[in-house]
This record gives C-alpha cells, sequence and structure tokens, in this order.
C-alpha cells in the first residue's frame, strides 16, 4: 500500500530534467511512482492494504493480509486452463510500457544554458 515503484529516484529525475535536485517533489508527481499509480497504469493487480502504522511496524499482521491476499489471488487463478493463464499473461507484458500524455502532467523541459 504504501510501496514505490521506480527506475529512478525524485531527485536524480529532477536532476536530470531542470538541473535542480529541489524539484524532486515535483518530479516524483510527474513519475506516478505510488502503489496506486502503479494499480492505474496496469502494473499490478491489486494494492494490498497495511495493518495500522505501517507493514514495518507489524510484520506479523503483514505476513497474515499477504499471505490471505496471495491464497485469495491463487484460488481465483486455478479457476482458469493453462491456454487462458497464457493468453493473460502474454497481454499483461505485452502492456508494459504504454502511457498516456496529460497536458496537466506536462513536464517542463529546462532552457538551453547561454554559454557567453
Amino acid at each position: 500500500e504504501h510501496s514505490v515503484y521506480s527506475v529512478i529516484p525524485p531527485e536524480g529525475c529532477a536532476a536530470i530534467l531542470w538541473n535542480d535536485r529541489n524539484r524532486a517533489p515535483e518530479a516524483a508527481a510527474a513519475l506516478r511512482l505510488t502503489a496506486h499509480h502503479t494499480l492505474e497504469s496496469g502494473l499490478v493487480d491489486g494494492v494490498v492494504p497495511e495493518p495500522p502504522g505501517g507493514a514495518h511496524r507489524d510484520a506479523a499482521a503483514m505476513g497474515a493480509i499477504l499471505g490471505s491476499k496471495i491464497e485469495e489471488e491463487l484460488a481465483q487463478l486455478c479457476t482458469r486452463d493453462s491456454n487462458q493463464l497464457a493468453e493473460l499473461r502474454y497481454d499483461r507484458v505485452r502492456n508494459y510500457g504504454r502511457w498516456e500524455e496529460r497536458a496537466a502532467t506536462a513536464v517542463e523541459a529546462p532552457a538551453p544554458a547561454i554559454q557567453t
């Protein structure tokens, strides 16, 4: 629930795009790296809720929640034949990397440096 997924930290992204690591919060928003963003983009099948205080505070409770969720998902998968599973996996992997451009989240390119 509170995990993130990114190929670059927001500070690194901000440094590359704007030459300013202080714009990390803006880069984080543009990267859409939260668990809920990965769900929206189809990279994950669901978001597992964490126990109060977070998974790091109650590993046993998180293990029970995660174990229950895995059992649910496996039960659903077991209702499908191997051809359906292979097709679903193929479709899922083929859709990785697709994105949608939105004007509201457009990232401004840095102004070129002028040398005198």
